[in-house]
C-alpha cells in the first residue's frame, strides 16, 4: 500500500520503520507488563486493537483516504500492540503447562 501511495520504495521503509521502532523500545515494557498484568486481559486488548486498526485502515483505503502518514501511524500502533503481545504470549507458557508439557510447550511456541 506504501508503494502503491508515492511510488517510492522507501516509503515502505518508512511504514516499516513505525513498526520496528515501537517493538525495539517497547518489548521491554511489554515484558514486564505481561509480569504484574492479566496476560487474558492484556492479549484480548491487544488483540482488539490490532483488529481495530485493521478496520480502519481498511475503511481508509476503501474510502480513498489514506495518506502515507496515516499508514505509518497505523504501523506504529500495531507495533506497539506486537511488543505487548509476544511477551506476553511466551510468558503464558508458561503458566499454562508444567513438567515435561513445558518443555514440549516452549519448543513449540519458539
Amino acid at each position: 500500500m506504501a508503494f502503491d501511495l508515492t511510488g517510492k520504495n522507501g516509503a515502505v521503509g518508512f511504514v516499516g520503520l513505525g513498526q520496528g521502532i515501537a517493538m525495539l523500545f517497547l518489548s521491554p515494557v511489554g515484558g514486564t507488563l505481561s509480569d504484574r498484568v492479566s496476560k487474558k486481559r492484556m492479549l484480548t486488548f491487544a488483540q482488539f486493537v490490532i483488529g481495530f486498526m485493521f478496520g480502519v485502515i481498511a475503511v481508509l483505503i476503501a474510502t480513498g483516504l489514506i495518506t502515507i502518514l496515516l499508514l505509518a501511524g497505523a504501523s506504529l500502533i500495531l507495533g506497539c500492540m506486537y511488543s505487548l503481545m509476544g511477551p506476553t504470549r511466551q510468558a503464558w507458557v508458561g503458566d499454562l503447562l508444567t513438567g515435561d508439557d513445558l518443555a514440549s510447550g516452549v519448543g513449540l511456541h519458539s
